[in-house]
Formats: structure tokens, C-alpha cells, sequence
């Protein structure tokens, strides 16, 4: 008999949330309450923008140019706008180097720099044996060693060539 009592109260258990569910949607909408549907949201005009740039460059220049060889061969043509700047590193004497330590270091132009230091607008980014690596204008350049650039001149002599 308890079996029964007891199947009969899960039965009644599971079956009621339903009922319930079904009897709360009953009442809602015998009150007059209507579920809320979500309204189209009004964006704000923005005013129109005229890009008015004449003297800037283009950010956006077109893309290059493809001639086709008689051989079949594909070349870019650089458009006349893109010609590549030359720039040249300033005028710097390397009078020495101190390396292989804890903290690198070179004199250049008579001041004692190290990795970071920037002189006449290049910044440097590397002391090694061979020279150091200085960047200036975005563009990276590698200044040979005074033993190198000796080496070098002495190498130029020794084939004829200009001095």
C-alpha cells in the first residue's frame, strides 16, 4: 500500500509544474497583459562627411601596374608616384667599440653611447664586434667597426682601387 501512496505523489510531482505553467499563460492572458515584443530601435542620422584632403598624400595609392614580357614572364611597374627615397645615414665616426660584457657600449662622434642611445636623430640598436646597427628614418643601417672599415681600405689598396 505505501508503494501505491508513494507512486501515486510522484506521479502528481511531475504532472503538476506543467498544469501549473499552463494555468499561470491562462491567467496572464485573461488579465490583459500581452507579452512585450521588442521595437525596432531608430538609429541617429549621422551628417555626411566630405573628405577634403587635396594637399595630403593618398593612403590608398593604386596598386601597381603588371606589363607581361614577350617571354611571358609578369613584371610589376612601379607607378611614378611610389619611387623609393634614398635616405642616408648621418655622418658618423665610429672611434670605438667596447663589447662582449655585461653592457656594450661605443664612442661615436667623441660620446660614449650604448644599445638605445640616439645621436643626430639615429637610434641604436645593436654594438657588436663587427660595428653597430643604428636605425634612422625607419631604416635600419649597419656602421662597420674602425678595425673593419681599415681592413677594408686596406684590402681596396692592395687591388687598386680608389682610396
Amino acid at each position: 500500500m505505501a508503494k501505491i501512496l508513494l507512486a501515486a505523489i510522484l506521479c502528481s510531482c511531475i504532472t503538476r509544474p506543467a498544469c501549473a505553467e499552463k494555468n499561470e499563460l491562462e491567467a496572464i492572458r485573461q488579465a490583459g497583459v500581452q507579452e512585450k515584443k521588442p521595437s525596432a530601435v531608430e538609429l541617429p542620422t549621422l551628417p555626411q562627411v566630405k573628405y577634403e584632403a587635396d594637399a595630403l598624400r593618398d593612403p590608398f595609392p593604386p596598386p601597381p601596374e603588371k606589363k607581361v614580357t614577350q617571354k611571358g614572364d609578369v613584371q610589376e611597374k612601379q607607378p611614378e608616384t611610389m619611387k623609393p627615397v634614398e635616405i642616408k645615414p648621418p655622418s658618423l665616426t665610429i672611434q670605438g667599440i667596447i663589447w662582449g660584457g655585461a653592457l656594450s657600449q661605443a664612442v661615436i662622434n667623441g660620446k660614449v653611447l650604448k644599445v638605445g642611445d640616439t645621436i643626430e636623430e639615429a637610434k641604436i640598436t645593436n654594438i657588436s664586434k663587427d660595428g653597430i646597427e643604428i636605425v634612422f628614418k625607419n631604416q635600419t643601417f649597419h656602421l662597420a667597426s674602425p678595425s673593419i672599415a681599415q681592413r677594408e681600405q686596406l684590402e681596396k689598396r692592395a687591388e687598386g682601387g680608389p682610396q
